[in-house]
Parts: structure tokens; C-alpha cells; sequence
């Protein structure tokens, strides 16, 4: 009698802590958004108790938002500790599954679902303050959503990193980049007659149009070493075993959808420039940019200033000296403490 009347209570107490959260402030939630033959997964993840939601827009197209949410980066820890982090895989993108259709794969279809996840987190939260941020590929589609004023009035704030807002654009500074790092590598004495005949292509090529020309500039950009990270190394193989095995995330199936969508927006992609409809953005404004990255070279970052209508008092940019495409991975303290500012200023 004694010991059912132990197991009695341990099997209360088990059965109240599994419906009691520890941290009632704190969420992690799955679900999956459908739209259009879409179904992308959504992970909410952080404290809840401001009620103040950043939706990470990550990079590709055909990228995956586990790469923010599963490694063991400082930026994220920080952030969620404070806000609820939104990690959503795009169509076509990370362990985004359904009936897709190619023709789907533009950048209207991804704005609008972007403006359904926003409805579902309004519906599911109780009134979210929501910020976009949106790194490399997630800077153009949070600037087209943006572009479109119903949709604006939705967020709080837009976070750009080192965005793709215009590609067209981004071609062109990627030969200046590409030019700068050649006539250093020179002056160095480094591999010179390579060097030399990459500069040699670049003045020979000062405006890049074709598909030849853009294969070719970005294979130049990164021989130069545009694409890497300054300060950091890449994940460890515990951190890819845990993300490959523990997470909720099918490196597989999001190896299958960076080879399709990557390559069915291709050419899409490539005629984007969002940079002279920008001027109807008007909500507060952080732009944030490593100084080293090749991809999306820093003239961007200008531009982007340059171009959004956002008053002079709301919109910011920050240049991260030491940092190339991922300044969140290469200036982590620094990229957090930029962002709680902004977030702590507007939400």
C-alpha cells in the first residue's frame, strides 16, 4: 500500500511537470506553414515574455534557416535569451516539403508566404511585435516583402546582413572586389601571373551582363577569397553530427532542395534590382555588414542606405571591419549588441 501510494505520487508529479512548461516565459514551438502546395516548417524558439518575435530570413535561395538555429553560435544564444527567434524554412528550402511547383519559385510567391507566416504568428501569439531579419538571399526577399506597403505595416523593423537586394548591382561590385584583391596579391608577389591575368579579364569585362561573364566573376570572387569567414572556423563534427542526428532538421532532403531550387532561380535571381522601388520602405532600418564579404560586396550596404525612405533618424548602418558574409559569425558580441539596441529602440 505503500509503495503504490509513492508510485501514485511520483506519477502525479511526472505527469504535472510534463504539462507545466519550467520557464513559462520561454517557447519551442513547431509547426508547419501551407501555402500553395509549400509545407515549410517553422521553429519559434526563446522567451516570449516582451512578446517581441525576430523572423531570421535565411540565405540561398535553397538555403535552410537550421544553419542560425542548430550550431552552437553565440549570436543566437544571446538573442534568445531575449526574444523569441522565428527559424522558417522557405519553399524549396531546408525540410520544406509538399507539392512545389517550379513555377512557384519567384520572389512574389515567397513575399507572399512570408506575409502568411506573419498572419499565422499573429493568430498563434498573443500581439507579437515581429522584426525581420533577413542574411544574404533573406535580405532580398525581407526588402521585396517590404516593397510592398500593406505587407510593411505588419513588422516593426528590418534587419539587413550583408543582403542580396540587388543582384544586378552586386555583379558589378564583385569585379571590383575581385580587382582590388588581384592588385594586392600582386603587390604581394603572390601567384602573380594568375592575378595578373584575372585583372586582365576584369578590364577587359567592366560591365557584367552575360551568363559566362557572371560564372566567371564569381568563380574569380572566390579564388579571392570573398566568400569565407574572417574570424571564425566553420561548424565542428560534433556540431554537424548533432545537427545531421538531433535536430529537427533532414540535411538530406535540404541537400535535394539547395540542388533544385538553386537551380530553377537561377536566372530569376539574377535579374533582381530592388534598389530604385526601395524608397517606399519606411519603417526603421539596421543595416549591417561585414567589410570583407565578396558575395554581397559592402557598396550594397551603401546602396541599401542610400536608397530605403526611412527618415535619417530611423535607419542605421553598421560596417563590421573584421567580418566578411556572416559578420554574426565573425563579430558575434558586437553583431548582438547592434541588434538588441535596434530591437530595445523600436520594439
Amino acid at each position: 500500500m505503500e509503495i503504490n501510494l509513492r508510485l501514485s505520487i511520483v506519477i502525479a508529479l511526472l505527469g504535472w511537470s510534463s504539462c507545466t512548461p519550467l520557464d513559462p516565459g520561454r517557447v519551442d514551438d513547431t509547426f508547419f506553414l501551407h501555402n500553395d502546395g509549400a509545407d515549410m516548417p517553422v521553429w519559434v524558439r526563446g522567451s516570449q515574455l516582451n512578446r517581441t518575435y525576430i523572423i531570421m530570413l535565411h540565405g540561398g535561395p535553397g538555403g535552410n534557416s537550421m544553419v542560425y538555429a542548430n550550431f552552437e553560435r553565440k549570436f543566437k544564444e544571446v538573442l534568445e535569451e531575449r526574444y523569441a527567434m522565428v527559424y522558417w524554412d522557405q519553399r524549396g528550402s531546408g525540410s520544406a516539403q509538399g507539392n512545389i511547383k517550379e513555377s512557384s519559385l519567384r520572389l512574389d510567391q515567397f513575399t507572399e508566404d512570408l506575409y502568411k507566416l506573419i498572419k499565422v504568428l499573429q493568430d498563434r501569439y498573443e500581439e507579437p511585435r515581429i522584426f525581420l531579419m533577413g542574411h544574404s538571399w533573406g535580405g532580398t526577399l525581407g526588402t521585396a516583402f517590404l516593397m510592398e506597403e500593406d505587407y510593411q505595416a505588419e513588422v516593426v523593423g528590418w534587419i539587413e546582413v550583408n543582403g542580396a537586394h540587388n543582384i544586378v548591382l552586386g555583379y558589378q561590385l564583385q569585379r571590383v572586389f575581385v580587382m582590388d584583391r588581384a592588385e594586392t596579391r600582386i603587390i604581394a608577389g603572390e601567384d602573380v601571373a594568375k592575378w595578373e591575368r584575372i585583372l586582365a579579364w576584369c578590364e577587359d569585362n567592366p560591365v557584367i551582363e552575360t551568363r559566362a561573364q557572371k560564372d566567371s566573376v564569381w568563380q574569380y570572387m572566390i579564388a579571392a577569397g570573398g566568400q569565407d569567414n574572417v574570424n571564425t572556423q566553420g561548424p565542428s563534427m560534433r556540431e554537424y553530427l548533432n545537427h545531421a542526428f538531433t535536430s529537427p532538421h533532414s540535411p538530406a532532403l535540404a541537400g535535394i532542395n539547395l540542388v533544385w531550387t538553386s537551380g530553377a532561380m537561377s536566372e530569376h535571381v539574377d535579374t533582381i534590382a530592388l534598389s530604385s522601388g526601395m524608397h517606399v520602405i519606411r519603417l526603421p532600418v539596421l543595416i549591417l555588414w561585414g567589410e570583407k564579404d565578396g558575395v554581397t560586396p559592402v557598396g550594397l550596404a551603401h546602396d541599401a542606405f542610400n536608397s530605403v525612405g526611412t527618415p535619417d533618424a530611423d535607419k542605421h548602418m553598421v560596417i563590421f571591419e573584421n567580418s566578411g558574409h556572416s559578420p554574426m559569425y565573425d563579430e558575434p558580441q558586437r553583431f548582438v549588441d547592434e541588434v538588441v539596441d535596434f530591437v530595445e529602440q523600436y520594439r
